[in-house]
């Protein structure tokens, strides 16, 4: 069983794009917890356009102060219903419709395990440039696979386990600080290679510049008791790849995502290569 946590600040157009995504699924969630973290509550008479079915899994969570994402999430993360799986959804991104069932495929192949983070690869679509690239999910072994050079994006996430745990309260890579904490008590990170998780980035959304990362990493860093020197390097490292990867992307659009990975908000997309667990 899963619950879908999917805060949202200001525009509905995104929330719509996401819940869209969700209504697609092959293997639809048990709830989808919406945080109406907008100034003026916006979602207060907010009407779903979709099935009474799905309207009837969807609750509309409002919160009394504004708040950063992160803890927009752990609001939801406690209303969820004990025992499910919590999957992760930021405004704005896109599942692919095999998501939760690929993902429900990998948590029944390791069945034996009681604490679980599954992720899935992503696409970084940058709709400024009309860009976009992938972000392959990556093995994590051990904490500091995360500290170098973390490939969890938070929309790919599902937590398998005993609740509570929750965001720390950083405006900037508290997922990270979330993943490493989690890897620490003991959970199983295991990751799909499919990418499933088409990931919005829009004029204005928190991608910071190069210097504003690295002060957010080391402020985590700091947060978890592993900030050196070596790890610092290592992260720079590995921005500076990822960085000269990027330069001469071909120019794109939102049809050539569709056709190549599949992506689609309607609730038959087009199929796409699975790999097994």
């Amino acid at each position: 069983m899963f619950s879908v946590i999917l805060p949202f600040h200001m525009d509905i157009a995104l929330l719509e794009r996401s819940l869209a995504s969700v209504a697609g699924q092959t293997l639809q969630p048990d709830e989808i917890i919406v945080i109406d973290n907008s100034p003026e509550h916006l979602l207060a008479d907010y009407q779903a356009p979709y099935s009474p079915a799905f309207t009837a899994r969807l609750s509309i969570i409002p919160v009394t102060r504004k708040q950063h994402a992160a803890l927009a999430r752990n609001v939801g993360i406690k209303k969820a219903k004990a025992g499910n799986h919590i999957a992760f959804l930021d405004s704005g991104d896109v599942w692919h419709a095999q998501h939760l069932s690929q993902a429900q495929d990998y948590f029944a192949a390791h069945a034996g395990h009681k604490k679980v983070v599954y992720y899935a690869s992503y696409l970084n679509f940058d709709t400024n440039k009309s860009q976009y690239w992938l972000r392959q999910s990556q093995p994590v072994h051990v904490d500091s696979d995360l500290l170098k050079f973390c490939t969890v994006g938070t929309s790919s996430v599902i937590v398998a386990g005993l609740q509570p745990y929750k965001f720390p309260p950083f405006k900037r890579r508290q997922d990270l600080a979330l993943w490493v904490t989690l890897k620490r008590a003991g959970f199983l990170f295991v990751h799909n290679p499919n990418c499933n998780v088409l990931r919005v980035i829009e004029k204005g959304s928190l991608s910071s510049p190069f210097f504003r990362k690295l002060y957010a990493q080391t402020l985590i860093y700091r947060y978890l008791k592993s900030a050196n020197i070596f790890l610092i390097a290592k992260f720079l490292m590995f921005q500076a790849f990822a960085k000269a990867s990027f330069i001469g992307k071909k120019k794109s659009s939102i049809d050539d995502i569709q056709t190549t990975f599949g992506f689609s908000t309607i609730s038959a997309p087009p199929q796409k290569q699975e790999v097994a667990p």
